[in-house]
């Protein structure tokens, strides 16, 4: 059995072993040199804290010829990152791998976070990912469309045979499927007649029209049809050439403007400017040369720009309490009923960017 003297000194032993060890792990690592430093930072990409580190370093240690030769070298490494990572998102988006092209853009600026080009480059491959995303749905509503007639008919003689609920209730799914692509297809014939697209928007409004009978779709394709000049035939030029005729004064709707109108009026009281420019635009193809779609045009302008102002003016005022979200929502809110207003979108990528960034570094501390 140990005594107590024995005891005791085993005890304070295992004190004094432990009282070293801790002083040994709080003992701080010997820092690594300068050009280490550097070197480590630029081969992790993060050239902007190796710029930080060329700009803080003792001016007895680097002198001002060899911190602008490291700052060129880095910014020179910097554009060539930059370009590497951009030709690999572009190589990754034409073979339509969207994910992993962000999530390219993501790792980048999350070393990078002082890249203006990284963030410009990313909401460009949103704007051009989103348009091809526009175009395959629409691409797929057409084949849909093109199919649903021959199952609604073939479900119908099924549910008419049968009057078995279960294919009465796939019948009415089976219909507002039809629906809501006849509406969807609308609203594209709608962009393309804003377009001027005349051909293309009777193609997919007459596809609608073969799901739904709905008096927009039919206003909206009679637009498309009376703008279409019919296709010249390649015929032998004549000796004396003939006075052309001139083209039939367009038939105006005037039925189908007073109902623009009328749903122009109960959007603009509404303040839905969107909707209310959407009507106006519609009433303005049935009829360019209404005077008074010209008048509400004009005041649908006027109240438009005061709208913008002010959602621009709240933003600013949020952004300097601070409160970048709310500021981001009023300039977005203001940048949908101006999307032409350039310095408007910088501002809102800027600040969009600011946010990203803040994020990043809060994740990153």
């Amino acid at each position: 059995m140990m005594s107590w003297k024995k005891l005791v000194f085993s005890r304070w032993l295992a004190v004094l072993l432990l009282c070293h060890l801790t002083a040994c792990a709080l003992q701080p690592e010997q820092d690594i040199g300068f050009d280490e430093k550097l070197a480590k930072l630029q081969g992790q990409s993060r050239f902007g804290a190796a710029e930080r580190l060329i700009d803080s370093a003792d001016p007895e240690m680097l002198g001002t010829e060899q911190r602008e030769q490291l700052r060129t070298a880095n910014s020179k490494a910097a554009r060539q990152y930059e370009q590497a990572i951009i030709d690999e998102a572009n190589i990754l988006s034409d073979e339509e791998s969207w994910g992993d092209a962000m999530a390219l853009y993501e790792t980048a600026r999350s070393v990078f976070p002082e890249s203006d080009r990284l963030f410009q480059e990313a909401d460009k491959l949103l704007i051009k990912r989103d348009r091809y995303l526009r175009h395959q749905l629409l691409a797929h509503r057409v084949l849909r469309a093109k199919r649903l007639p021959e199952e609604l008919e073939n479900l119908q003689r099924i549910s008419d045979a049968s009057q078995s609920p279960k294919y009465i209730g796939e019948l009415a799914r089976l219909q507002a499927e039809a629906d809501d692509v006849a509406e969807a297809l609308l609203s594209s014939g709608q962009k393309l007649i804003a377009r001027k697209e005349w051909r293309d928007a009777r193609a997919i409004l007459a596809l609608a029209g073969t799901l739904k009978e709905d008096e927009r779709i039919e206003t909206a394709l009679r637009v498309a049809q009376s703008n279409i000049k019919p296709r010249r035939k390649n015929t032998p030029k004549p000796v004396v050439a003939a006075t052309p005729e001139p083209d039939p004064e367009p038939v105006v709707d005037q039925e189908a403007v007073a109902k623009a109108l009328q749903q122009f009026q109960s959007a603009l009281q509404g303040n839905d400017f969107v909707s209310a420019r959407q009507h106006l635009d519609t009433a303005r193809q049935l009829d360019p040369d209404n005077d008074q779609v010209k008048q509400l045009m004009e005041r649908l302008r006027r109240r438009t720009q005061t709208t913008v102002e002010q959602h621009i003016e709240q933003g600013k005022y949020q952004y300097s309490l601070g409160e970048i979200d709310q500021a981001i929502n009023h300039w977005e809110t203001a940048y949908e009923l101006a999307p032409d207003n350039e310095a408007l979108r910088e501002r809102l990528l800027k600040a969009r960017r600011f946010r990203d960034r803040y994020e990043q570094l809060k994740k990153m501390n």
